[in-house]
């Protein structure tokens, strides 16, 4: 049992390695697809194992004193069934579709009356999240600081990573600086345009010189900071992390 922990624990180091790895390079897909990575770089680990297995030619039967020969055999199916289950856990408490945002919102947008142009602008909110703190910009108003979050206006940009990548270039941040984001809902602005905004939280680690021109907001004390209702509902919905579609 002691020779089959040890290479249990082998095992499960060198495959460990390697799911962080190939799940590292995966990090903007959703859970969903992670699953499915995951599974398949299990399938092809244990495949693996098995051929080792058979080039050796050599088969013991199953017992205790013997079973250190399958360890990594072993380690590889669970890691195949335990990762992927966690992933699709996770999934499933986020409500999930396998399809990307992208694609479901081309989907929706199917489903609704076509407008043209001229009718319809469409742009993606975002608000950095540093720690406990927000980052937002403030400008004066009828000799009033309001603050508020930014956007991008959609043209050419699609979804998830060519606008995570505009963002990188925009605030000079490395791949690794943002720990998290998501889209949590849309906002429907009705004005002379109808403009429709696509929200989403970015969680970083780092801050740089690009970020001069944004104040540290606490989440604790975000309500002594003035912002108009398009803002404040945005940004609430955002902090609390709440599924929302708005209209306002």
């Amino acid at each position: 049992m002691i020779d089959f922990l040890k290479e249990a624990s082998a095992a499960f180091v060198g495959f460990g390695f390697i799911y962080f790895i190939v799940l590292r390079l995966c990090k903007y897909l959703n859970n969903k697809k992670r699953a499915l990575v995951s599974f398949i770089l299990g399938l092809v680990l244990s495949i693996a194992c098995v051929v080792g297995i058979v080039v050796d030619h050599i088969y013991p039967k199953i017992t205790i004193d013997n079973l250190f020969y399958y360890a990594y055999l072993i380690v590889s199916v669970l890691m195949m069934i335990i990762i992927p289950v966690v992933y699709l856990v996770r999934a499933k408490s986020r409500n999930e579709s396998f399809r990307n945002y992208h694609q479901k919102i081309i989907k929706d947008k199917e489903k609704q009356a076509v407008k043209t142009i001229k009718d319809k602008e469409e742009y993606v909110y975002y608000l950095f999240k540093y720690d406990d703190k927000i980052l937002l910009k403030k400008r004066n108003i009828n000799s009033h600081e309001m603050y508020y979050s930014e956007t991008i206006k959609l043209d050419k940009i699609l979804f998830h990573d060519e606008m995570i990548n505009e963002l990188l270039k925009k605030f000079n941040l490395r791949e690794d600086v943002i720990s998290n984001y998501d889209m949590y809902g849309c906002a429907l602005l009705k004005d002379k345009l109808d403009r429709h905004y696509y929200c989403y939280m970015i969680e970083i680690n780092q801050i740089n010189e690009s970020f001069e021109d944004f104040e540290m907001v606490s989440v604790y004390d975000l309500f002594r900071y003035e912002m108009d209702d398009f803002n404040k509902k945005i940004i609430f919905h955002l902090i609390l992390k709440e599924k929302f579609d708005i209209e306002i």
